[in-house]
């Protein structure tokens, strides 16, 4: 049985608040430790099995922004799972069925949202409270830095943001301003189902939406010509199309790993070839080359992706290619999708350094009309190294990082930028996909998924050492 101890110094109230929403999400999901597809049990016990970790450690990113070496795989986004919005705040004004908040832009986000946004959300509300169970006074509700006589955290109660339907005719989130041309109803307020749960200045609100699509009425009027959606999954398209994350087509073969809630389902209206990519790679230059990168000249890669179609045109046939100075390492023949599940790789060696030209995508082409399904889609380097598989750690950020560490003894702490600051589910974390984050933005869409979950970097760490005490903590 696997046993994880955390340890952490924080504030009273912020430790045990951080402890109650961890503990929660890890004891009601099944956690995938080093082979992904065994279940293992966690136990949070009092037997430490690392001590004395030294606090100086190193940031796990992508290594280049556009292109990840963190784990063993190069495409963004590779799951298509359902998108995430989760928002952590504290109450400024509440009523027996709303509340509103100021940090962070508010309901708004700096003008960036609008009403709608965080409808059908689920929220989980917490207070910290004195040794007697009473709530704060935060100076008169006037500092929230203020905890004085601070001993512990309950948790109040969890509700529901409505959606529209009667007494709520564009749903509870209300993110209004006079952008739409009336100023009677300007408010950013969240109104919720529970009205028994007596709020008030300090709360903590835990706001979590999972959703298959986000329109663009959920954008200010002044931003909607700007609106991503789902199209921002690919940043290196061709062709008419129009995405959707769906539940996956029946039936599911029993090798296909991992589907996750969702795939993407592609419609193609016209009778032309299609590309959808993403820009990945780039020359080497003092430009953009200092934040995209390449392949690694001579080493041996596979493409894997699930697919099936109805109606495709060019009889179902796909491929996968790259742009600009990978073309010359594009597939030449073609798969042959069908009506059914399957599971298409194709295999190439890298090239030599690209030295000039522009942004590279890697891509998944199709000919038009019809709908393709399309899910796992992943490009990962396949060698004995690697472990034959992705999302194994990468060389370029493992290797470098063994190189500087004690090689006997203990080893110093390793942060993993993508679980600690991404909004996937807790679920989806402890998988090999994790979901992606709306992105809240001028050009609302979908976000990318974490470079790491929870489950990667677990074997990331455990890489690290040959027992607890000589691995890297998380």
């Amino acid at each position: 049985m696997k046993r994880f101890v955390f340890h952490t110094h924080f504030p009273l109230g912020i430790f045990c608040l951080f402890t109650i929403l961890i503990v929660e999400a890890l004891l009601s999901y099944p956690v995938q430790c080093a082979d992904p597809f065994i279940a293992a049990d966690i136990t949070i016990t009092e037997n430490v099995l690392a001590d004395a970790v030294e606090p100086i450690g190193a940031n796990l990113g992508s290594i280049a922004g556009g292109t990840n070496f963190a784990v063993n795989n190069h495409v963004w986004n590779s799951g298509f799972e359902p998108m995430m919005l989760r928002k952590f705040i504290r109450i400024d004004r509440a009523g027996s069925n709303w509340f509103e908040w100021d940090q962070e832009g508010g309901p708004g986000y700096w003008n960036l949202a609008w009403t709608g946004l965080f409808n059908g959300a689920t929220v989980r509300f917490y207070r910290i409270v004195d040794a007697g169970g009473q709530p704060l006074s935060y100076n008169s509700s006037s500092d929230m830095s203020r905890i004085d006589g601070a001993h512990h955290v309950v948790f109040l109660g969890e509700s529901t943001i409505p959606m529209p339907g009667p007494g709520f005719a564009d749903g509870g989130f209300i993110a209004n301003d006079d952008r739409d041309g009336d100023e009677s109803n300007d408010m950013q307020r969240a109104y919720i189902t529970n009205s028994t749960l007596g709020l008030r200045f300090g709360d903590y609100a835990y706001i979590k939406l999972k959703t298959n699509s986000m329109g663009p009425e959920t954008s200010p009027p002044d931003l909607r010509s700007n609106f991503r959606g789902l199209k921002s999954l690919f940043s290196a398209t061709s062709g008419e199309w129009q995405p959707a994350l769906v539940p996956h087509p029946q039936p599911i073969p029993a090798a296909f790993n991992e589907p996750g809630e969702t795939c993407l389902e592609v419609t193609l209206p016209n009778a032309e070839s299609v590309r959808l990519g993403q820009w990945v790679y780039h020359p080497y230059d003092e430009g953009e080359g200092q934040w995209y990168s390449q392949l690694h000249p001579g080493a041996a890669y596979r493409v894997s992706v699930w697919l099936r179609q109805e109606g495709l045109g060019n009889n179902g046939q796909a491929r996968f290619s790259f742009s600009g100075a990978y073309d010359s390492v594009s597939q030449q023949d073609y798969w042959n999708v069908t009506s059914g599940w399957q599971q298409f790789t194709y295999d190439f060696i890298a090239p030599v350094y690209p030295t000039s030209g522009s942004h590279i995508a890697h891509r998944l082409e199709f000919t038009g009309p019809g709908k393709v399904w399309i899910d796992n889609f992943v490009l990962y380097r396949y060698d004995e190294k690697h472990e034959f598989r992705p999302f194994t750690p990468h060389e370029i950020s493992f290797d470098k990082m063994m190189a500087t560490v004690p090689q006997e003894g203990k080893k110093p702490a390793m942060r993993f930028y993508g679980p600690i600051y991404h909004e996937s589910s807790i679920e989806a974390m402890f998988t090999n996909y994790g979901n992606p984050k709306y992105r809240v933005a001028w050009n609302a869409g979908a976000g990318k998924a974490p470079i790491t979950t929870i489950a990667q970097v677990m074997y990331w760490a455990y890489k690290s050492g040959d027992r607890p005490a000589t691995r890297m903590v998380q």
